[in-house]
């Protein structure tokens, strides 16, 4: 599971100040201890328009998990949303997606356009 690999604060993790507690570098937040605590930190997350939180659930929606089911066609709308938030490997990702046909028909114009989005 992925929320296993994550350290308890994106931003920390990230190398950048913890949004959540209002600027301190060192995150307070108690670690998770399961996929289902991860997978709801991560929806309050994306309710803030929080893109590393888009992608991170992207990549829980390829692989799936105890809480989030298998769903490669979510993930790629959610790798577009969070490129549209500001995360370009986001938009490299969903690339990937579309060149490999993975979730989605393999499409080399959606390729391209999303390599565009990346500029």
């Amino acid at each position: 599971m992925l929320w296993q690999d994550h350290m308890h604060c994106l931003y920390l993790q990230n190398g950048l100040e913890c949004q959540q507690n209002a600027g301190y570098i060192f995150c307070r937040t108690p670690l998770m201890t399961s996929a289902e605590e991860y997978s709801e930190r991560m929806k309050k997350q994306m309710e803030l328009n929080d893109a590393e939180a888009y992608k991170q659930m992207c990549l829980e929606y390829l692989v799936g998990n105890s809480s989030i089911p298998k769903d490669k066609a979510k993930a790629l709308k959610l790798f577009m949303k969070a490129g549209e938030l500001g995360s370009a490997t986001a938009y490299y990702d969903a690339a990937g997606m579309y060149y490999e046909g993975k979730g989605v028909a393999r499409d080399v114009k959606k390729v391209d356009i999303s390599f565009k989005l990346l500029l």
